[in-house]
């Protein structure tokens, strides 16, 4: 039984303050507005790539969001002791510009930036060993498969160099977590193999390994109902993927089937080659997309934020589910 502590604050108009801690805002810490970026940490330091923006519009709005096919990827780091934010990648003396609308690029000079790593959104991203690991995601024209790994220190993009077997097809706003050396990828929505045209939602468990490269598709019971079919409550995307005390817990997206904002917790225990329903107890957040979720101490996650998609309403609420 996993059980749940919250500041009991679960809407946007409401504070939020967890464990007597308070949030505070840094207004002009050097970070461009965007959403859809992928984000990890080390000590010290959180760092943010990629992504996309409106410039000047209300982030709530949808309006002329930034066309990102013709711009490299960004890497931000964001220094705890000074509080503000600085870009590592490109280096600084490349200038990157931008176009204002999504379907306007005249504004935008001719760069050549073919020798940078493309910008997207919905990709993933895990620190490990003085590397950022960036996985999948999408722009306006392509969806990308590879591994990529950012050296932090020598400020270089390569390629990790992975097996043949099992390499998936691209997907995006798919669920990311390390364990150990191995990176697993859970659902999303990618290409469909038959047709290369249509979208579809994923529920599988896929792993790579950091050291090998060897990509590997992790065997896995569906969940059943009780006339013992499987359900596709797993097909989502948008969600959260942690790993914590021996499982991976998977929370929020949207999902398959119901098409809608889903408040059920899931976890895969290694051991077992099967997702099952956590019955938690306490509060219980309602279902959201576009959250985060991260891994606090040995036994515990921590969610923030997310989008409703039935309710139209945007999150701020902060809770710990502890799997102990």
């Amino acid at each position: 039984m996993a059980a749940f502590k919250s500041n009991d604050a679960p809407f946007a108009e409401r504070p939020s303050t967890f464990r007597g801690y308070k949030w505070t805002n840094w207004e002009d810490c050097g970070f461009s507005d965007r959403v859809n970026h992928a984000m990890s940490s080390d000590n010290g330091s959180a760092y943010a790539l990629g992504g996309f923006s409106g410039r000047g519009k209300s982030m709530r709005t949808n309006e002329s969001w930034n066309d990102l096919g013709d711009v490299p990827l960004d890497v931000q780091r964001f220094d705890t002791d000074s509080s503000t934010w600085d870009r590592i990648y490109p280096p600084k003396e490349v200038e990157i510009h931008i176009p204002s609308t999504t379907n306007s690029r005249i504004d935008c000079p001719p760069v050549d930036y073919s020798e940078f790593i493309s910008g997207r959104y919905a990709h993933s991203c895990i620190y490990y060993r003085g590397k950022l690991y960036m996985y999948g995601g999408r722009n306006d024209y392509r969806f990308f498969l590879n591994v990529d790994c950012f050296d932090i220190e020598s400020r270089k993009w390569s390629v990790l160099e992975t097996s043949q077997d099992n390499v998936p097809l691209g997907r995006y706003a798919h669920g990311c977590t390390l364990r150990g050396s191995i990176m697993f990828v859970q659902g999303g929505t990618m290409l469909d193999a038959s047709s290369h045209q249509s979208l579809r939602y994923t529920d599988d468990l896929l792993s790579c390994n950091l050291e090998t490269g060897q990509w590997q598709i992790e065997p896995v019971e569906p969940i059943l109902n009780e006339e013992k079919e499987p359900l596709q409550v797993l097909k989502r995307d948008f969600h959260s993927a942690v790993y914590t005390n021996g499982r991976i817990v998977v929370f929020g997206g949207k999902c398959y089937f119901p098409n809608q904002d889903d408040d059920g917790f899931y976890e895969y225990l290694f051991g077992t080659p099967r997702w099952a329903k956590i019955n938690t107890t306490g509060y219980q957040p309602p279902g959201r997309r576009s959250l985060q979720g991260i891994a606090y101490g040995e036994k515990s996650i921590i969610y923030f934020g997310g989008f409703s998609t039935r309710k139209k309403i945007f999150y701020s609420d902060l809770f710990i589910l502890d799997t102990g």
